[in-house]
């Protein structure tokens, strides 16, 4: 009950403007912004368990991996990555989160994620099995390319079924 989190734009009216992770302080009401310098949206966050900071996910370049930011300060550490984590809940330690994952090629399971780096990612339900093993559905593979500019423009790749690398094939442009 010493804090209250919450997300936060500063822009009234203008819904680009990116979402950062806030910490009101009851007693002092004091607000410190603890992801200012962090240049992703922040789309949902936990507390841990001890309350000595904040687990949050933010999308990044077609992923949203997991952060970990202390209230004691410093800069949000990824903790997590793994394709596009729809929603997280932390384990009673905060160790682990488990999370709705999935990405193209891959549909929605529920997932374990260690947050310490000790382990690999374990898959905890396979309720789309039977569709994955029916379907071939193609993973997606991402590159940067040179835009306008001199931007990096980052694209994803879906290969065709069958795909031999000795043909050539239409492409799609999805902008």
């Amino acid at each position: 009950g010493r804090y209250i989190a919450y997300r936060r734009q500063l822009t009234p009216g203008y819904e680009s403007d990116r979402f950062t992770l806030v910490v009101y302080e009851r007693r002092t009401r004091a607000i410190r912004v603890l992801t200012e310098s962090f240049d992703n949206w922040v789309t949902a966050f936990e507390w841990l368990p001890d309350s000595s900071g904040i687990v949050f996910k933010a999308d990044e370049q077609g992923q949203t991996p997991l952060y970990r930011v202390r209230l004691a300060g410093g800069a949000p550490e990824k903790v997590a990555e793994f394709a596009q984590l729809q929603d997280f809940r932390l384990a009673k330690d905060g160790h682990a989160a488990y999370a709705i994952r999935t990405a193209v090629g891959s549909p929605h399971e529920l997932w374990r994620l260690d947050l310490t780096g000790a382990s690999r990612p374990t898959r905890l339900t396979t309720h789309n099995k039977a569709f994955e093993d029916e379907v071939d559905v193609r993973p997606a593979w991402t590159t940067w390319v040179d835009g306008a500019r001199g931007t990096k423009q980052q694209v994803f790749l879906v290969k065709p079924h069958d795909f031999d690398p000795k043909k050539k094939y239409p492409v799609i442009i999805n902008v």
